[in-house]
């Protein structure tokens, strides 16, 4: 009896599943579509509707039985009007009933999938191009690293528009993207339009406007204003979907401006929460949050930010007695997909999400006919740059403007413009239809027709085949009558496309002199984990047997970690110290060994989101009291740091003396805490400028004698066009000569020698080149006391590319005084890899010299260069020593009074790490300059 009564329920509670359903979805019709009868065309509302129309149906049957079997014409009077009303619903939402695509399906998106991942957007110059209707693209963006705001795609976007004149940051400091016309200042109110009325990849990528949020925040003057997420949302407040456009798909809107964690600076306006308020404006008393309607389909909304600011879009901020409308910059960042009205969505039509919702009719007609994005943006604040998310695309038609995760595929593309027609007609002719194959997303398709189905079988969705091409028109149309100079014409047009398979690629060189001898100790000053730095260090053995070593990295915190590691015999091991951290850590380094090892640490990074490059040193074998440093310069384009580590348990306090190109002196003193390390932001001490008062030399003290290591890492963008950086481990006293195997006055290389003189008197100096040619040259200067000299060496010798633009060089003070040398030099190698290094010169030649890294791997082009101050010939016996255990055995003989050259990969071949050990018949000197090329 119980269990017939149980399956009577579940019968009963069956039978109610879809009739409960079906109620549902005319539940969902109705306060989805609310006012807004066009959004019976949206797939999801064609859905409900198919489950729905049997309960229309039974209720126009229902509604004929009632009025005929009651007395009178009273409800046939009710009835009539009642069943035209459901034939009405019933017609609306029956017309459209169908979801699929008559004939073949549109598009086959493993097709799709195959496009985007060749896709290559075509650039071109147009004949008539002023540069007001630029197109921006940057294709294979990167997928950004988790829980970092920072997007390498944004990040090089920006670049990519300040290459092409338009500058995102207002600002006169020389950083990538800044521009005295630039767009944001520091202080401005930048709100970003997103789409946030659907989720999946039917709104706008949250990973991208992470990193555009992060950029805005990056400003190079500080930023002081505030970011705002903006939508009317349509559908209710969207910002905290489940199912959203990101790496990672729990990434809401909300949660992007949570993890900022300051909503006075970053935050979001829903303007849904007052679509019904209709208000007047600020400086008519009204304070209230709502819409001021305009007439005609328009309105703009006027709210209050996170930090209380009052906003409106059309006059800007309101100040209390006035509006300063140049503060709010608007950044329109739509999703591009397929809109099964519109043809496309994209920059124009995502500004559907700016007017108040629920005060509009016939929105597609008047979308694609009447121009009514032109409207809106003749009435408010006009977007200041659009950028469209094309990382993923939604191609399916008619699913538009829904983008199911199933219905995507992968393009990598951002684009950008300040012309929002130039920019729609580009991203739908070159990116989205070559995507999707679907004639409706070409601008330029020559089919306008109306039947069901179109020409190519899809079915008819109530526009013009030809719809986008349409709204471009009537929207440009309408806001040239407002004076926008907006276009469709190629010709006007210039685009840029950047391939970051290419573009992010990080390239450069790095140079170091050997170590006369292994140690039991070396120190490295500077180490970092941020983002765009990797850090690793190379350990060679050059003993016979296994040897023991550890490392303690040192914080600017103070705190200590600990690594350990066994380095196999007559080796090379090679330590990648972010993976052994973790990320966002700056570190000092000290290596002790069981018996003497070589340690050197090489950096390559992307500077700022912009200046790619490497650095190498090698490690110091004692901390000093006392160090120096002849290079340095806080000049534009040029950021320099000293680095100091303190490996002592005691603090250490140091005075840092500038010894400026003018003659002038500068001291700064600061404390360095027992076990950590320190960094100097020099510009931030002396300031900037163009001339010889901000180029200096350094001497830096430990005044209570606590011993210190110090290095000196430099950033630059040289003379506007080669990016790169380099470091040195400071000198521990001045000397009366120097020598430097490299150098060269070849094509595409800028050679310096600077010389500091920290004594009171002056020093008279001989510089003697010791050429590839065998053929020696001198010249002679004056140094003045307690200042610096820097001599370009090409403007002495010439430029010339051959073996007697190679050479080595000494530095003598010829009356005793004694000073420091460095020699920076600056790059394109082979015509393609910019960048720059610097070595210390070396007190004396030695009889042998070690190297720990070195490479022959693919991207890696090793040299080693070897200089030999002798007045005879001299035979040098290079090992080189692999990750394997391998010695590879070189010999070579070096000229008098000459220089000689070795490239490392035709010695050893491809595909090789390494360590190199030379020892000579006589002192000699050696360096190894590294040029390369990193897939990042």
């Amino acid at each position: 009896m119980d269990m017939e009564r149980e399956g009577g329920w579940g019968k009963r509670l069956r039978a109610c599943l879809y009739p409960g359903f079906s109620f549902l979805c005319l539940l969902w019709l109705a306060l989805r579509s609310g006012r807004k009868p066009s959004r019976l065309r949206y797939p999801c509302q064609q859905a409900a509707a198919v489950h729905a129309s049997w309960i229309i149906a039974a209720a126009g049957a229902g509604m004929v039985r009632w009025a005929y079997k009651g007395k009178g014409g009273r409800r046939r009077f009710i009835a009539v009007p009642a069943l035209v009303l459901v034939a009405s619903l019933c017609v609306a939402v029956g017309g459209q009933s169908g979801v699929e695509a008559v004939g073949r399906e549109v598009p086959d998106l493993e097709e799709a999938g195959m496009r985007a991942a060749s896709l290559s957007p075509p650039a071109w110059t147009g004949e008539l191009s002023d540069g007001s209707h630029d197109v921006f693209a940057v294709t294979n963006v990167p997928v950004p690293a988790a829980g970092n705001p920072v997007h390498a795609g944004v990040d090089a976007l920006i670049r990519f528009l300040d290459e092409g004149g338009v500058s995102f940051y207002r600002s006169a400091a020389d950083y990538p993207g800044a521009g005295p016309e630039g767009i944001i200042s520091t202080d401005d109110v930048v709100l970003i339009k997103v789409n946030a009325a659907w989720d999946q990849r039917g709104m706008t990528n949250t990973d991208v406007v992470r990193g555009l949020i992060s950029a805005v925040l990056r400003h190079p003057d500080g930023f002081t204003g505030e970011v705002v997420l903006v939508e009317n949302c349509e559908g209710g407040p969207d910002y905290n979907q489940v199912h959203n456009n990101a790496e990672d798909a729990r990434q809401s809107f909300q949660a992007v401006v949570d993890s900022f964690g300051d909503p006075a600076r970053v935050s979001a306006s829903s303007w849904w929460s007052f679509t019904d308020e209709a208000v007047y404006e600020f400086d008519s008393g009204d304070m209230r949050q709502g819409y001021v309607l305009l007439g005609n389909n328009v309105s703009y909304p006027k709210f209050v930010t996170g930090r209380g600011t009052c906003v409106s879009l059309r006059n800007g901020v309101w100040t209390g007695s006035g509006y300063d409308k140049g503060r709010v910059k608007l950044i329109n960042v739509p999703v591009l997909k397929s809109h099964n009205a519109t043809g496309v969505t994209a920059a124009l039509k995502n500004f559907m999400g700016v007017p108040s919702i629920h005060k509009t009719v016939n929105v597609h007609h008047d979308l694609i006919y009447q121009g009514f994005m032109g409207r809106m943006m003749n009435e408010v604040i006009f977007p200041d740059l659009n950028i469209i998310d094309a990382i993923w695309v939604s191609p399916a038609h008619p699913d538009g403007p829904a983008g199911p995760y199933s219905k995507a595929v992968r393009a990598n593309v951002l684009l950008a413009g300040k012309d929002p027609v130039a920019l729609d007609w580009y991203a739908g002719k070159h990116v989205l239809y070559p995507i999707s194959g679907y004639g409706r997303h070409d601008p330029d398709t020559p089919y306008g027709e109306g039947t069901n189905p179109y020409h190519d079988g899809t079915r008819n969705t109530g526009y013009p085949y030809n719809a986008f091409r349409v709204m471009l028109e009537s929207t440009a149309s309408v806001l040239r009558q407002g004076g926008r100079d907006v276009t469709l014409d190629p010709a006007r047009m210039t685009v840029r496309v950047r391939d970051l398979n290419v573009g992010l690629r990080w390239s450069g060189g790095h140079c170091v002199t050997g170590v006369d001898s292994p140690g039991t100790e070396w120190h490295f000053a500077e180490g970092t984990t941020r983002e765009g730095f990797e850090e690793w260090l190379c350990l060679q053995n050059p003993q016979g047997h296994a040897v023991r070593a550890g490392i303690d990295f040192m914080t600017g915190e103070g705190e200590v970690t600990t690594h350990s590691l066994e380095l196999a015999p007559h080796s090379r091991s090679t330590l990648h110290v972010n993976h052994l951290l973790g990320p966002g850590k700056d570190v000092s380094a000290s290596v002790r060994a069981e018996v003497p090892i070589v340690c050197e640490r090489p950096m390559y990074f992307l500077y700022n989101g912009a200046w790619s490059g490497g650095h190498c040193v090698s490690g110091v074998k004692a901390p000093g009291a006392e160090w120096y440093f002849a290079e340095g310069t806080a000049r534009g384009g040029f950021d320099t740091y000293i680095c100091i580590q303190n490996p002592q348990q005691q603090d250490a306090e140091v005075r840092i003396t500038y010894m400026k190109g003018d003659g002038e002196n500068s001291q700064q003193g600061l404390t360095v805490k027992g076990e950590s390390r320190c960094t100097v932001n020099v510009a931030s001490f002396l300031g900037r400028g163009d001339d010889v008062a901000h180029d200096f030399s350094a001497r830096v003290e430990s005044t209570n004698g606590v011993p210190i290591v110090c290095e000196r890492p430099m950033y630059f963008l040289y003379n506007g066009a080669w990016t790169g950086g380099h470091c040195v481990s400071g000198v521990q006293a001045p000397g009366a000569e120097w020598y430097f195997a490299e150098g060269t006055a070849r094509g595409g290389f800028d050679t310096y020698i600077c010389i500091q003189n920290p004594q009171q008197q002056d020093a008279e100096v001989r510089i003697t080149y010791m050429k590839g040619d065998g053929e020696n040259s001198q010249q002679g200067l004056t140094v003045k006391g307690e200042s610096r000299c820097t001599v370009s060496v090409a403007s002495f010798l010439g430029r010339g590319d051959d073996v007697a633009h190679d050479f080595s060089a000494r530095v003598e003070s010829t009356n005793g005084v004694p000073i420091v040398c460095e020699r920076p030099m600056y790059f394109l190698y082979n015509g393609a890899w910019s960048g720059g290094h610097c070595v210390s010169g070396v007190a004396s030649p030695g009889m042998e010299w070690h190297f720990a890294e070195g490479t022959t791997r693919e991207g890696f082009e090793e040299w080693l260069c070897l200089q030999n101050p002798q007045g005879h010939a001299v035979r040098a016996d290079l090992a080189f020593m692999t990750g394997e255990g391998e010695v590879i055995p070189c010999e070579m003989e070096l000229p008098a009074r000459s220089r000689v050259t070795l490239n490392v990969n035709r010695v050893l071949g491809p595909g090789k790490d390494v360590s190199v050990s030379v020892r000579a018949s006589s002192p000699i000197v050696c360096e190894r300059p590294m040029y390369f090329e990193l897939r990042m």
